[in-house]
């Protein structure tokens, strides 16, 4: 797992917002970077990569699960060697020199949630939850705002999302985060497309709970869901 602005610096023309001296800032790593690392890491004997969000992220955010666009690709991120910033060819080029080195890709990719300065706030209010809800898969967690699942535009619009980023990126497998926090009737719609378009692309959901008693309401609505946890992160991973 790499969180990509914290591994490797390959390009310092997309430093924009970096403060290597705030633990909380930017500190430039990019996708160029860990190209330029891949040889260390075949030698480290990995075999896949996950790499963190590539969305657009407010600039004072650097580890990419604040989205502010759900179609591009974050500008620090980039690299004209990849392709022209913020186009999806950056991560379809990342992930065939991956490839090249024998290494698969992991994509992660959001569903659940918005950075607190989206524009969909204002654009499409009625895409959100109510921020005082009590429910598990309604809540603004950390005080982002909430996607609402119940709505059918709302599911429609990140089936296809995921979709195109699988197409479009070649990725291995994705994961997909904070899956308790999802309303159930995306996961019915999601799963119905990707395992028809893309059956042999892995995926992940994630749940941050080690309680069997929690993951396991989740992997019945969910139905042939492998679990397995992993003690040392606290996270139990969903291949769905």
């Amino acid at each position: 797992m790499i969180v990509t602005d914290r591994f490797c610096d390959g390009d310092r023309s997309n430093d924009e917002g970096v403060v290597t001296s705030d633990a909380r800032r930017r500190h430039g790593g990019d996708l160029k970077g860990i190209v330029q690392r891949m040889p260390y890491l075949q030698d480290l004997g990995v075999t896949a990569l996950w790499i963190t969000p590539v969305y657009p992220n407010p600039i004072e955010d650097y580890h990419g699960y604040h989205p502010l666009d759900f179609e591009s690709v974050d500008g620090g991120l980039c690299s004209s060697e990849l392709a022209p910033s913020g186009d999806r060819q950056t991560i379809r080029r990342f992930v065939d020199i991956a490839h090249e080195h024998g290494l698969k890709v992991i994509l992660d990719v959001i569903v659940s949630h918005t950075a607190p300065t989206h524009p969909w706030l204002t654009q499409r209010p009625g895409w959100f939850d109510q921020k005082d809800s009590n429910l598990p898969e309604k809540w603004w967690i950390w005080g982002l705002p909430h996607l609402n699942h119940d709505n059918v535009d709302v599911n429609i619009y990140f089936a296809k999302n995921v979709l195109d980023w699988i197409a479009d990126s070649g990725a291995d497998a994705i994961r997909i985060d904070a899956a308790r926090h999802v309303e159930k009737p995306f996961w019915t719609v999601f799963k119905l497309y990707a395992k028809g378009l893309h059956p042999d692309v892995t995926i992940i959901g994630e749940v941050w709970d080690s309680s069997t008693s929690v993951v396991a309401p989740i992997r019945t609505i969910m139905d042939s869901i492998r679990c397995s946890t992993i003690p040392f992160t606290r996270q139990c991973w969903m291949s769905l």
